[in-house]
């Protein structure tokens, strides 16, 4: 196992670390780290544990994926970037409703609204009109905009299970947050020999 702490802002203290955790193994998922699993410790540490044991330099290559701050970005068919999640959205939640199903709502901040408002409304005339929501350089979802929305919420509606919308909703959350993760500790060689004897072997 392989610890890491929070070195983001006071109010990244207050965010669900389970969010966190969610981000975390997708972001592993995506950079082709399998076998792996993100707990949270009872001291608030996030542990990434393995079921292989790692070397001291995938260690040091772990740290530099992990350690990057989450960035959330909306951006455009053309490749503009039109809101960012750290000033446009203050929460994203699950709904259910009977006719539609889950969905994800995001509550947006009052700068949010309006650039949202300005880009809805510039997309929704684009023969490509889809908004692309982007976690550092992955696409997490793409949802064609029809029309200018001037609210303050959004729906991203699709085929969602509970699961996959909760997920979405997570990753958003944690997207918008200062939140940076640093190395317990500075990896020597035998620190590096320390964490491959406590990797988790199953």
């Amino acid at each position: 196992k392989i610890y890491f702490v929070s070195t983001g802002t006071t109010e990244s203290d207050k965010v669900d670390k389970q969010i966190v955790c969610t981000t975390l193994a997708y972001r592993l998922d995506y950079c082709g780290y399998t076998g792996s699993s993100v707990t949270v410790n009872e001291f608030g540490e996030f542990v990434v544990g393995f079921d292989y044991i790692l070397q001291e330099e995938e260690i040091t290559s772990l740290a530099n994926v992990l350690c990057d701050p989450f960035e959330l970005q909306f951006v455009d068919s053309n490749g503009n970037i039109v809101m960012r999640g750290s000033t446009g959205v203050s929460k994203a939640k699950t709904q259910y409703d009977q006719d539609y199903g889950y969905y994800v709502e995001l509550e947006l901040t009052s700068q949010g609204r309006k650039e949202f408002k300005d880009a809805t409304e510039k997309i929704s005339k684009m023969e490509n009109n889809s908004l692309s929501i982007m976690l550092d350089d992955s696409i997490i979802s793409a949802p064609q905009v029809a029309e200018t929305i001037d609210s303050d919420s959004v729906i991203i509606s699709g085929s969602f299970t509970e699961e996959s919308a909760n997920s979405l909703a997570d990753i958003i959350n944690s997207g918008r947050l200062p939140y940076s993760l640093k190395l317990k500790e500075n990896l020597s060689e035998s620190d590096a020999e320390q964490i491959s004897l406590f990797t988790d072997v199953s």
